[in-house]
This record gives structure tokens, sequence and C-alpha cells, in this order.
């Protein structure tokens, strides 16, 4: 469906080559059919023939994966120059920004999968042994996904302040996929197996989100990176009260670690559980079915012949709500 879209946008543009409207929907059929590289030439052709806020956006974003801020801030501050009021295109600039300051003078080095962008002080042995642990997340996670990348992932190494500073994390937090890996090294090595945990659940993030074109449920996201860096389900987990999937998710995504952990808890059991039911194979549909468009209740029912409501209530009665 999506490549017949882009045939569809070509060809009308064989007749109307400058049509603004006809190069957004040739650049998002790009970007939804996982080519986003493809995307940037009609999509900044699209922003030249007329001003689309949404188009300078996808722009912005688009340049901030790729690792070059340059052109992402030029087309923010464009959509500011026009609507100073607009809070996702500051939000963005602000970060684009940080990132830049927090990054000036970094070397990286270039592998086949990956950038990855360091201080210059970092210790050479260090940088090796997690470039190393990337490369074994990528096999790991690549052969229980069947995943394979489009492009090469952005890895970001930061000491403390810079971390803290970039991505505004929690304090527990050491690993953060918000479109790059972004990894706290300190001074102090943890273990290998600590390091080896936190870049395959990153590296799983970087995958899901791929796979489902960005557009699956923290639960979901937090519960399948948990299962790919090999995490098991407290067998005695208890939730009383009323279990839902959007409860799960506000619960993941909280400012208080311990409610946080619930939910990240909550969300490994219950992939787990989608696990038992359909294999990765089924996760792997419902994901691929959320990155064609689908939400969440119109996916489900499809892979797992079950409504969203009825998943929850059975998953209540066995958790104890």
């Amino acid at each position: 469906m999506r490549e017949e879209a882009a045939l569809l946008f070509r060809q009308g543009l064989t007749e109307t080559p400058d049509d603004p409207a006809l190069l957004k929907g040739l650049g998002l059929a790009a970007v939804h059919a996982g080519r986003p590289d493809d995307a940037l030439a009609p999509l900044e052709r699209a922003v030249r023939a007329e001003y689309d806020p949404e188009v300078r956006l996808l722009l912005a974003h688009l340049h901030d994966r790729r690792d070059d801020p340059t052109p992402a801030i030029v087309n923010l501050k464009a959509v500011l120059e026009r609507e100073p009021a607009h809070a996702e295109a500051r939000r963005l600039l602000e970060k684009v920004e940080r990132e830049r300051r927090a990054e000036v003078g970094f070397r990286r080095d270039i592998t086949p999968r990956f950038v990855v962008k360091y201080p210059e002080s970092h210790d050479p042995e260090a940088r090796r042994a997690i470039i190393a642990q990337l490369e074994a997340a990528a096999e790991r996670v690549g052969l229980m996904l069947s995943y394979v990348p489009q492009q090469r992932t952005t890895v970001v190494l930061y000491e403390h302040p810079e971390f803290r500073s970039v991505t505004r994390a929690h304090a527990w937090t050491s690993g953060l996929f918000d479109g790059k890996i972004r990894l706290l090294v300190g001074p102090v090595r943890p273990p290998a197996r600590e390091i080896a945990r936190v870049v395959v659940h990153e590296y799983a993030h970087a995958a899901i989100h791929e796979l489902s074109r960005g557009r699956a449920p923290r639960w979901l996201h937090e519960g399948l990176a948990q299962v790919l860096e090999g995490a098991t389900p407290d067998p005695m987990l208890q939730v009383p009260g009323g279990l839902t999937l959007a409860g799960v998710e506000a619960l993941a995504g909280e400012s208080d670690a311990l409610r946080a952990r619930t939910g990240y808890d909550i969300a490994l059991w219950i992939v787990s559980d989608l696990l038992d039911r359909g294999g990765i194979e089924a996760v792997r549909e419902l994901l691929e079915r959320l990155g064609a468009g689908e939400t969440i209740a119109q996916a489900i029912p499809r892979v797992y012949g079950l409504r969203t409501t009825e998943l929850e209530l059975q998953w209540r009665r066995v958790l104890g709500g």
C-alpha cells in the first residue's frame, strides 16, 4: 500500500512537479515505508513551495535522527518565526540546541550498524567494549525480531552532567532512546553484565520504534525491551484494582521511581503473556500493524482474536484485580 501510494504521488508530480501537497504525500509515504532518507528531497521542495509547519517539524525530526542539527534548527526557527508560541517546535529546538552544546568536540566511530559519538577524553578500551556490546545487541534483537535496520543507529556516550543536561531523564536512568541511543558512561565502569543489559534494552527500543513506525505504546515498548534483554516476569506479581492498558501506560511513565518500576513489571508480565499466546511472530505482527496505522484496540483482536477489554479482564483475574 505504501509503495502504491508513492507511485501515485510520483505520477501526479509528473504533471504538477511543484505541487506541495503531492510532494508532502511522497515524503510521508517514504517515511511510513521506512525510507526516511528518501523523504528529505520531496519534503524540502514542499516547504520551499509553501509554508507548512507540519512538514517543517517532520524535516527537523528527520535531520535530528540523522545527527544533522543545523538543518533541523533552520526548520524549527522557520516555524517559530511564523508561530512564536508553537510549543512542539520550541521544545524540539531547545532539545537540539542542548544536544549540540553538550557534544562540542565529540568524536565518532562508524561501524556497519552504528554511528557512535563520544567525548575525546573517553577511555578507548571502554568505548571498544560498548561497541562490542552494541554489535551483540543488534545480533540478539535482530534474530529475535527478524529485524534488519534501514540505516545506522546513532549512539551517543555521555558523562554524567551532559547526560542529564541533554536527556532531562530521571536520576535512576542510565540509558535512553529518543531517536538516538544515549548512554551514561561514568569514570567507573559498571559490570559487563549491566552494560549488556542496558545496551540490549535501548537497542530494543530502537527496533520497536522502527518496526512500529514510532506508534508502539510505552507499555509495549518497555515490556518487550525487558523480554529482549532477558528479563522474566515475577510469578508472584499481584495488581490489586482495575488493571487496564491505559493505566499501565500511565504508570510506566511516572516520575516516581517506585511507581514507574511497578509499571515496568506489569508491562513485562503483559508482554510475556502475549508471547505465551502467539509467540514472537504475533508480537512482531502487532508492531507492524501499529506501524501501518492501526490503533492498539484495532490491532490486538486481529492478532490475538480477543478484544483489548477481554484481555484486560483475563489479566485482572490472574493478577488479583
